[in-house]
């Protein structure tokens, strides 16, 4: 996670007047999985800066998905409560312990046929229709970049201005 792409997405969802509420989770993982933000209004996020975010080790995808998954299906909500989630992730998978690939997609393909989970995938180095098979997702929702500071900037903030839109 970048810390600019977490800044943006502040920025444009204060700036943004919906009706509804909006609240933002943030889910860290790597060989385990955090949550660093549950439920926080836009207005109340603070910056955040390079060291926020501390590296710990392997990639557990699926099981970061998994956690933020129940992490919002086990909050209130109303008819007409929408979830967006966005998962970003500079490598791919490689130490999930809590749920299989097979059992994560499924879910994920469950929670998008009710129409209000939105997934959207931004992933270094790999190919679209891997993400495709991997997620379930559909190929407009997944931004693949070069794992360079320029092409991390440049996904994160069409990333950013796509959040906006949807909040």
């Amino acid at each position: 996670i970048s810390h600019g792409n977490v800044n943006s997405w502040e920025r444009k969802k204060k700036a943004k007047k919906a009706g509804g509420e909006t609240f933002v989770s943030l889910i860290q993982f790597d060989t385990m999985c955090e949550t660093l933000i549950d439920a926080v209004k836009p207005d109340k996020l603070i910056e955040w800066a390079m060291t926020d975010f501390t590296p710990r080790g392997g990639t557990s995808l699926y099981d970061g998905v998994w956690t933020a998954m129940n992490h919002l299906k086990a909050k209130p909500a109303t008819d007409d409560t929408a979830y967006l989630v966005c998962v970003i992730s500079d490598g791919g998978e490689n130490s999930s312990t809590e749920v299989t690939q097979a059992i994560m997609t499924a879910e994920v393909k469950k929670l998008q046929e009710q129409g209000n989970w939105v997934f959207t995938y931004l992933m270094a180095n790999v190919d679209i229709k891997q993400g495709q098979v991997t997620f379930g997702a559909n190929a407009n929702n997944i931004s693949i970049y070069n794992s360079t500071s320029a092409g991390a900037t440049a996904t994160y903030s069409t990333n950013a201005a796509s959040i906006g839109n949807y909040m």
